[in-house]
């Protein structure tokens, strides 16, 4: 009877693990490499991008990294949200800004990095001026020249990766860049004017 008995209590424990029934079934960590995503800005950098007509100021407004200190799936250090259903703790990262372009303002999410595979690269995904870009993985960079530097760190966003926002306001954009140590670098308007990083202030 006690075999029974214990035969089917480690059923039923195997049977909750399975079904994500206790804490974590599934945790991520950032590493090193994938932190940098994350050191070109501070809270309250704020940045000009010059074009040949106009200045717009670029500020980041918030900084939030989420990491799990460690992989092993008992670890309750997310607090008690697995009992919500919540069974995965993927590591994630985003900065949120306010844009100053011409007489508008633009806010919001800017980027957001997500570790959905231990043994993969991050996700990453932006929002910038009402356009959204799909998720790209982090080693999808192309080399790109800024004010007579070459950047080799980059990930271009444009029509063929990204999509408009509906129903908000929008800049006309034709394209814009993110470096992975200097954060946005560019940015160019449909009608051709073209928004450089100037400086950090």
């Amino acid at each position: 009877m006690k075999y029974i008995v214990y035969i089917i209590f480690s059923i039923t424990i195997f049977s909750s693990l399975q079904s994500c029934g206790l804490p974590y079934c599934k945790k991520t960590q950032f590493d090193k490499n994938d932190l940098e995503w994350m050191s070109a800005y501070e809270i309250n950098d704020t940045v000009l991008f010059t074009s040949t007509s106009d200045v717009d100021t670029f500020i980041v407004t918030s900084k939030t990294i989420n990491n799990p200190r460690n992989t092993f799936i008992f670890d309750l250090e997310q607090g008690w949200a697995w009992l919500e259903g919540n069974n995965t703790y993927y590591a994630t990262a985003s900065l949120e800004y306010k844009l100053y372009h011409s007489k508008d303002t633009f806010s919001g999410v800017l980027m957001v990095l997500k570790k959905i595979a231990e043994e993969k690269s991050p996700l990453i995904s932006f929002s910038f001026g009402g356009w959204y870009s799909d998720d790209m993985t982090t080693d999808s960079l192309a080399n790109y020249q800024l004010n007579n530097h070459i950047l080799d760190n980059c990930i271009i966003i444009n029509h063929s990766n990204a999509h408009k926002g509906k129903h908000q306001k929008t800049i006309n954009l034709d394209y814009f860049i993110w470096s992975k140590s200097k954060g946005l670098i560019e940015y160019k308007l449909k009608n051709g004017n073209i928004y450089k990083l100037h400086k950090l202030l």
